[in-house]
């Protein structure tokens, strides 16, 4: 989904303090509003990270369960010892991005934010954090440890992430019962991935309000852009659910009938198929998007782009 920013050019838009929703927005001549944010720039940085993302979270578990069952180790000892070093980067996550929404002079917090700071995927994350934690403590606290269960960690977060995005493909632009991010309360319903997209580059990517002001302008005034975050609802909904349902039979399937004697054999499964899965998705991803804002740009350049929600 980052793609969809590849267009995006360094901008001086500058955010206020509410988030005004007006209707049909104004005329772009010369092209859809751009978005003051750049991924070329950022591309050493973004390869580091997700490179990081990855060995902490599919490579390090698995090579630490490996390494440490087959020694002297208790199997609770061997749970305890991969939870906490595969946690650990998610909790520090978790404190960098609360300061930074919750600091007096924040730059990235949601337009009109000024009660609740918080981004509503920050509510989200911390959500799925308590909800994996619980996860692991049950499976942990239970003797001999319950592996499936534990392996099941990264299926939480498919299968909490997937069934909202592909409830909110299917509703229709509902008013909205309470804020959403920089959304204030009554307006219409917006894809799942517009809010993603949002707030993870307003605070992760270092994009601030203003991008958060920028990506509004484009949804408004972008038929081609609402069409397609609505679609992305839907295949990384579906394709989520898909992934983790599969997962979890196997998990239970094979390694929840023998107990320990099977555990070994499918506790890779767990770890390594949601990010192989989202690679591909990722990689569909990238090639769907990049056709449809040529789209865009050529219908931007014929004159034809409209502001009706399709």
């Amino acid at each position: 989904m980052s793609t969809i920013l590849e267009l995006a050019d360094h901008s001086n838009s500058e955010s206020s303090g509410t988030l005004v929703l007006s209707g049909p927005p104004k005329t772009y001549q010369h092209g859809p509003p751009p978005l003051p944010y750049s991924l070329h720039a950022r591309k050493r940085s973004i390869i580091i990270t997700w490179t990081a993302i990855v060995f902490m979270a599919a490579v390090l578990p698995i090579v630490l369960f490996y390494a440490l069952w087959y020694t002297s180790l208790s199997r609770a000892t061997t749970i305890q010892i991969v939870s906490a070093l595969t946690g650990a980067p998610s909790a520090i996550q978790w404190l960098m991005r609360t300061w930074a929404l919750c600091k007096t002079n924040s730059t990235c917090r949601p337009i009109g934010g000024e009660r609740l700071r918080v981004d509503c995927y920050h509510i989200e994350f911390t959500l799925t954090f308590i909800a994996i934690a619980a996860l692991i403590s049950v499976s942990v606290a239970l003797t001999p440890p319950i592996i499936p269960l534990f392996a099941m960690a990264p299926c939480v977060l498919l299968f909490s992430v997937g069934t909202q995005l592909l409830v909110v493909s299917l509703l229709p632009p509902l008013p909205l019962p309470c804020r959403l991010s920089s959304l204030p309360k009554g307006a219409p319903l917006r894809p799942a991935t517009y809010l993603i997209i949002e707030d993870i580059i307003a605070v992760d990517g270092g994009g601030g309000t203003a991008f958060r002001t920028a990506w509004n302008a484009r949804y408004e005034a972008s038929a081609h852009m609402r069409r397609l975050l609505r679609r992305m609802d839907a295949f990384w909904g579906a394709g989520a659910l898909v992934c983790g349902a599969a997962v979890t039979g196997v998990l239970w399937g094979v390694g929840g009938g023998d107990g320990e004697r099977r555990a070994d054999k499918v506790f890779w499964v767990g770890w390594s198929v949601p990010f192989v899965w989202a690679g591909v998705w990722a990689w569909l991803t990238i090639r769907y998007v990049k056709a449809c804002l040529r789209e865009e740009r050529e219908a931007w350049a014929a004159g034809g782009e409209h502001f009706a929600l399709l």
